[in-house]
């Protein structure tokens, strides 16, 4: 995006901002009647379909998908119609045949869709092959996606390489997907630059998350640094979990000599219309007040170490360890742990919170696990050494909460 030409805007409060703040639990008849304004805003595109939009009209909001998006697409004619699809996952949670992939990324462009922004969790651009290859050969727009994380081996050198594998696939876009909210704003300007300098004439995307209190940052350095389109939600749905506000940025970067097209009286009405959704999703307890915060407390780190370093029972001047295997043990240890002022706890057995909430205080690292399979994994279940329950586990910032795996079995 630069000063000489118009900055996109892409509105996602009909699937992730939504999504991000009420579990896309927001039905057609919640939102019909906006639609035909929203198709008058002068946005880059509308995200609306998929994602979680699939899974949740099927199972809670008693809505048929297709039907949903035949529905949007008749009221907003202007507008480029953008879903979210999980490459090789398609819009589920386990990779599906090739012949499957291609059908649904078929329907979803016969039935609407005019972008399809295609990621992988791995960043495998093996798992966007044939979808990407569909989206092509059916005339639609294959936005490829860097899923962004930081590690030793996600480097810019990494990522560039991945934006070059997507351009020789066909992509006419490429999106920079930040879902987590961890995108700084030197990161932001150092990886657009980067990519923008590698493969100048495809469009660049930032999306990212408020959950840190960095998005706003994020994207003023991508845009200044040459990102041409940015996710924004509508006020009353952004911050938070969401996007960053779309009337925000549209004043900031036009005020920054931007050429921003968005029809401010349009914004206002939508915001207007939102404020009333907002404030039932409040009563009705589905909107959690919090989800709207900005959140820099919480700092998960996965690691993969081979054996469980803890194993002594000891509270000294320096550090408190022991492993544990009750929730009183853990909860007495989670308190010498931080009236020593650092702590390393290994759980050894599974625990229930039963409801209760614990701390991980700053300079405690806290255990998880011993040994675990992927089905392990994703049932929760680490060779008898968890935690599980109904129950509230805050993480203070400065404190770790590690998984201890010795084998992966990924066959």
């Amino acid at each position: 995006m630069s000063k000489t030409r118009k900055g996109g805007f892409t509105e996602p409060v009909l699937r992730d901002a939504n999504q991000s703040l009420i579990a896309t639990r927001l039905p057609y008849s919640k939102f019909e009647s906006i639609l035909e304004t929203i198709d008058k805003a002068g946005y880059y595109s509308a995200e609306v379909w998929g994602g979680a939009t699939f899974d949740v009209c099927l199972r809670y909001l008693q809505e048929d998908p297709w039907d949903r998006l035949r529905k949007i697409r008749k009221k907003m004619p202007n507008t480029k119609l953008q879903m979210l699809l999980r490459g090789q996952n398609i819009l589920g949670y386990k990779h599906y045949p090739d012949d499957v992939v291609r059908k649904f990324v078929e329907y979803s462009i016969k039935n609407g869709i005019d972008i399809i922004r295609i990621f992988d969790a791995l960043n495998d651009v093996r798992n966007l092959e044939v979808a990407v290859d569909e989206a092509v050969k059916r005339g639609g727009h294959a936005s490829g996606t860097i899923c962004f994380t930081t590690s030793p081996v996600h480097t810019l050198e990494k990522n560039v390489q991945m934006v070059k594998d997507l351009q020789k696939m066909g992509v006419k876009s490429i999106c920079i997907k930040d879902m987590a909210g961890i995108m700084g704003p030197k990161e932001s300007y150092d990886l657009v630059s980067a990519i923008k300098d590698a493969v100048p004439e495809l469009p660049l995307v930032i999306h990212t998350h408020c959950t840190t209190g960095l998005a706003f940052m994020t994207c003023l350095k991508g845009v200044e640094a040459g990102a041409d389109v940015i996710d924004t939600a509508i006020s009353p749905m952004s911050g938070g979990t969401a996007q960053p506000a779309t009337e925000t940025l549209a004043y900031a970067l036009r005020s920054l000599g931007y050429q921003v097209d968005l029809d401010d009286k349009v914004l206002i009405k939508m915001a207007d219309f939102f404020k009333g959704v907002r404030a039932d999703f409040i009563k009705d307890g589905t909107l959690d007040p919090i989800s709207l915060t900005t959140n820099t407390g919480v700092t998960f780190k996965f690691q993969l170490i081979v054996d469980s370093a803890v194993t002594t029972d000891k509270v000294g001047p320096e550090v408190a360890t022991k492993s544990v295997g009750t929730l009183d043990g853990l909860k007495t240890w989670l308190e010498n742990a931080n009236s020593v002022g650092k702590g390393e706890i290994t759980v050894s057995g599974n625990i229930d919170l039963k409801g209760e909430s614990i701390t991980v205080y700053d300079g405690t690292k806290l255990y998880i696990g011993k040994t675990a399979t992927t089905a392990e994994v994703s049932t929760g279940n680490t060779d008898g050494a968890n935690i599980t329950g109904n129950g509230n586990i805050e993480i203070q910032s400065g404190a770790e909460v590690v998984v201890n795996i010795n084998e992966w079995n990924v066959s």
